[in-house]
């Protein structure tokens, strides 16, 4: 798991990187809606990616450059730190890297401040962590993965706070959301590398008691200052909208009724044309000038101020002025027209003013206008009234000359001012997107670089209508509740952490004190069964090896890793394998385990080598709260099967020749008469003695007379059957059991004559070759008649042996 964070680290970082070289937004923005994570972020992030990835490496070129990329990347978080707080550039942001890319940064390539904090962080934790000697160090290390976590906690709950907007910063003030999910990443990282170091698990610094209490109350500490922060993002996002749903109220409302306005002053100022006859006084001058018709027009002219007009002036086809009466200014510091043909106009000329151009026809068409300027003394405070909008709201209408916006007087500006037509950024400003005949709401830095929302609307041709807001003024009530909320969230908090403290104190201890007296019994079990010379096995209800001792492990030849987490079958003979799976299916049905309290069963195991071996095996069921465990207790036997096998050959062969005794041959015999009997079938027995033997025991010893009767036993066994039975009886006497005889006198006859033949061969014994004969009785036994007695079967075949002794010897006779 640490490993797949460390490389999500790694790709973030070089994913950012190589993004911004080779100019690819999805690479480091990853969302056309998200803030981009700037070159420097993507940086550290894999550097420290790569200084983790090297934690548990101990070679002195390892550690060095572990070190080194975390003080490296310290170095530039604090060097961004200062470049913050003093707003002066270093040198480190790479702007030129960032400066294609439009982002809405006036700062391009610099990190947030919580970014640049966030990884001094890490880079802390790493150098913390490289030595921990002194339970400060451990406790910093741990403070600091914490504090990383609540970095990028708040910084992705921050994301949707905006702290940008709500206090007026630059937007690179914002950590990014990658970011913040790469800060919770590193903390997951650096959380799972140093609960693995032996310091923190040898509980040598940390018992398990202050692990669960740290643990508890810092998790609640963050968990709480994350949901106060939520709390304050869903009040902005409240805000907004109401902020947003204003200014397009305002740009809507008054949009039609500065139109209205406008035609209602064009219609009054048409009927006052035609009602006066100043039209035909104006055609008549401009066809014959005259004093009489100058005076005729003026005097008309001046009834219509008297009206209320603030001036009224004739012009020629040249634009020259012919007649006027009132207030007839020189040209106006701003105008706009309201209409395609240029019929009304919005001038500006000390104060607001509509003027209407109504044309005079003569005989050869239009001979000039009749210029009315009209005062709507109302049309100013309706159109720019700001007073919902607050102390920062402005009203601008502007028009658009050569390439800068020019704008009327305002509730901001006593006189006509000018500003750009494009933003910091390159993007047309609200102003100049209404001059083009848009219309619309946006977030965006204004001339002043502050953080704005802005709608915007199109009054007439060329002529723009916007209306905006500074956010940090409209979520001044979010940063009064931030200053007086924030402290007390983190005072509920560390009140609750202190009461989560006091209640599981005594929880953690009483646990702590379970955990280790459980652990003193495990302790003792495994030493019990460590000590224990049968081998130990645990199988859960499915059939899986939990533990074993090393008895066991020696038994079958396995480590305790290579059989833990394994079915139990793999120590048993495939042929067993179904048996046992088929018990263990009805023990999980309900039924009782068949094996279960079963004591010194003897059953064959398999060993890592394949080798199968006799164990006599003792099993209980244990039963625990929702499983079911099974404890085998077995032994290795086959050293005592070995032994019960000698003590059994011991009992039915003769130690010497390795024959059957006198026992066994007994019992043989008798088997043999009873399937005679079945088959009805003949078989013979034949009984031999050495001839000589005692003399050579004499002259030659009883070492020279044992291997005597090894050798004779082993051409006996030549001489007959596999399925022939040879014994020895006793001394040197020997009897050989024939069966499945189809010409039983002939063939007993011809094994006979074998026997003799092979016997007299001179047998090499100490050195000195012995002749020896042997005298052979033979009785055949025919079904249904002589019985099934094999002592008396043996007793007429040595009757007939001592027949060929007192005959001579060296031959054999049969009854």
């Amino acid at each position: 798991m640490r490993a797949a964070f460390l490389g999500a680290l790694v790709a973030l970082g070089a994913s950012v990187m190589f993004g911004w070289i080779l100019r690819v937004p999805l690479m480091f923005r990853f969302h056309p809606a998200l803030l981009p994570v700037v070159f420097n972020t993507g940086l550290g992030f894999a550097l420290l990616g790569l200084a983790m990835s090297l934690a548990a490496r101990t070679a002195r070129a390892a550690v060095l450059l572990r070190r080194s990329l975390a003080l490296l990347v310290a170095l530039g978080a604090v060097l961004s730190l200062l470049e913050i707080l003093s707003d002066r550039s270093l040198g480190i942001d790479l702007a030129g890297l960032h400066s294609w890319h439009d982002y809405a940064n006036i700062r391009p390539g610099r990190m947030a401040p919580n970014t640049a904090f966030g990884l001094l962080l890490i880079a802390a934790a790493i150098l913390c962590a490289e030595r921990v000697e002194r339970k400060a160090a451990a406790l910093a290390v741990v403070v600091l993965t914490f504090c990383v976590m609540g970095v990028g906690l708040t910084g992705l709950v921050g994301y949707s706070l905006g702290p940008d907007l709500l206090f007026g910063w630059a937007r690179s003030a914002r950590m990014a959301v990658p970011t913040a999910i790469g800060m919770i990443v590193a903390a997951a990282a650096l959380w799972l590398d140093w609960s693995d170091r032996p310091w923190y698990r040898s509980r040598r610094y940390f018992r398990e008691d202050a692990k669960i209490r740290f643990l508890g109350v810092a998790i609640l500490l963050v968990v709480a200052v994350t949901i106060g922060l939520v709390g304050f993002v869903l009040l902005q996002s409240s805000l907004q909208r109401t902020l947003e749903r204003d200014l397009e109220s305002i740009v809507r409302s008054r949009t039609p009724w500065f139109h209205g306005a406008v035609e209602r002053a064009a219609g009054y100022a048409r009927a006052a044309l035609t009602l006066s006859g100043i039209e035909r006084a104006g055609a008549s001058l401009l066809a014959a000038p005259s004093a009489v018709a100058t005076g005729h027009f003026d005097e008309l002219a001046a009834r219509l101020v008297a009206a209320g007009f603030r001036g009224v002036s004739l012009r020629n086809a040249r634009g020259e002025t012919v007649g006027r009466a009132g207030v007839v200014g020189p040209q106006a510091e701003i105008d706009a027209p309201l209409d395609a043909d240029g019929a009304s106009e919005l001038v500006w000329d000390g104060q607001l003013l509509l003027r209407n151009h109504l044309p005079v026809r003569g005989p050869d068409g239009r001979a000039g206008d009749i210029v009315l300027d009209q005062a709507v003394p109302a049309l100013f405070p309706a159109l720019f009234n700001a007073t919902r909008l607050g102390r920062t709201g402005e009203i601008a209408v502007c028009r658009l000359r050569a390439d800068t916006l020019l704008c009327f007087p305002d509730n901001k500006h006593a006189h006509p001012y000018s500003m750009a037509r494009d933003g910091r950024f390159g993007k047309p400003t609200p102003a100049a997107m209404a001059i083009r005949g848009e219309s619309g709401l946006i977030h965006t830095i204004d001339q002043h670089g502050h953080n704005v929302v802005a709608a915007y609307r199109p009054l007439g041709p060329g002529l723009g209508f916007t209306v905006q807001q500074d956010t940090a003024e409209v979520y001044g009530v979010i940063r009064a509740a931030l200053a007086l909320g924030t402290p007390l969230i983190l005072l509920i908090a560390c009140i609750g952490a202190v009461l989560l403290y006091g209640q599981l104190n005594p929880l953690s201890r009483a646990m702590l004190a379970a955990e280790l007296a459980a652990a003193d019994k495990e302790l003792e079990m495994r030493a019990i069964m460590g000590a224990a010379g049968d081998g130990i096995v645990t199988v859960d209800q499915r059939g899986v090896i939990e533990s074993l001792n090393e008895a066991a492990c020696r038994i079958f030849g396995y480590r305790q890793d290579q059989l833990v987490g394994r079915a139990f079958t793999v120590l048993m003979p495939a042929v067993l394998c179904r048996r046992q799976l088929g018990r263990m299916a009805r023990t999980l049905r309900g039924r009782a385990a068949p094996m279960a309290g079963a004591v010194n069963l003897e059953i064959e195991g398999l060993c890592m080598n394949g080798e199968r071996i006799p164990l006599e095996l003792s099993i209980n069921e244990v039963p625990l709260t929702g499983k079911r465990l099974f404890v085998g207790v077995m032994r290795n036997i086959s050293k005592r099967k070995e032994v019960e096998q000698k003590l059994s050959d011991l009992a039915q062969y003769d130690f010497l020749t390795g024959l059957p005794n006198r026992a066994l041959c007994m019992d043989r015999l008798q088997a043999a008469l009873l399937r005679a009997d079945r088959s009805s079938a003949t078989m013979a027995v034949m009984f031999l003695d050495l001839d000589g033997f005692k003399q050579i025991n004499d002259s030659h010893g009883h070492q020279a007379g044992d291997e005597l009767l090894i050798e004779f036993a082993l051409r006996l066994v030549a001489s007959v059957r596999a399925s022939d039975t040879v014994a020895r009886l006793a001394g040197d006497e020997f009897t050989v059991v024939l069966e499945g005889l189809s010409e039983p006198e002939r063939e007993a006859a011809a094994v006979a004559a074998k026997i003799l033949v092979c016997m007299r061969k001179p047998f090499e014994v100490a050195g000195h070759a012995l002749a020896v004969t042997v005298s052979i009785g033979m009785v055949l036994h025919h079904p249904g008649r002589g019985g099934t007695d094999p002592r008396a079967l043996l007793k007429r075949a040595d009757q007939q042996m001592y027949a060929v002794k007192r005959a001579g010897k060296n031959a054999f006779l049969g009854d």
